[in-house]
């Protein structure tokens, strides 16, 4: 005799109330989110990530000039021309390959985006990706450039709410943005999540 093939038991037969019970169990765990490992996260019980604040996921948001100062204040170099003997692709587009869907299956073929002058023959988002792994290989910290509301923002992301420095009665802006920027670096430093070279 054969069995169903959503639980197992053979056609015919009557499973008792605790087995079904068990089978619910099972199949609403799966769909119950985790608690969230971080202590005091203010969205703990639902589904959510915690990216590091050098992550892609954050820097891709800040324009290209910001980024590349970044990358000058710590004198290291980025390529702004295309690299000596590459191809252009049709109608000079964005070079890097993407694996793209079409009715045929996956094809990989060039970004094809438009290449602003002085991106190294890339699109935006594909020279973010390339001046945001610069600043992670070398262990560059944003931090740095944050604005005020900027380092408010992520002490609020990355610290339990008792940490979050209120700024004094009549406390100089850059003075207060010093104080944010100390803790962010002592309170939460760079993960090791990110693929980095060590100091």
């Amino acid at each position: 005799m054969t069995g169903c093939c959503l639980t197992g038991w053979p056609l015919g037969s009557s499973p008792t109330l605790q087995t079904v019970f068990q089978l619910l169990i099972n199949v609403v765990s799966v769909f119950t989110p985790q608690k969230c490992p971080i202590p005091d996260c203010p969205i703990r019980r639902s589904l959510h990530g915690h990216h590091p604040r050098d992550c892609l996921f954050y820097l891709r948001d800040w324009d290209v000039p910001r980024l590349q100062g970044l990358l000058q204040d710590n004198n290291i170099g980025f390529n702004t021309d295309p690299p000596a003997g590459t191809r252009a692709t049709p109608a000079d587009g964005c070079r890097v390959m993407e694996q793209k869907e079409t009715f045929d299956g996956l094809v990989d073929e060039p970004c094809g985006k438009e290449t602003p002058a002085g991106y190294a023959g890339l699109c935006q988002a594909h020279y973010k990706e390339y001046l945001v792994s610069l600043i992670n290989s070398h262990s560059l910290d944003p931090v740095d450039l944050y604005t005020v509301q900027e380092a408010e923002t992520v002490c609020r992301r990355h610290l339990p709410a008792a940490q979050v420095l209120p700024r004094d009665p009549g406390e100089d802006e850059e003075v207060y943005r010093g104080r944010l920027v100390k803790t962010l670096r002592d309170g939460v430093p760079l993960g090791p999540k990110i693929p980095r070279r060590r100091k």
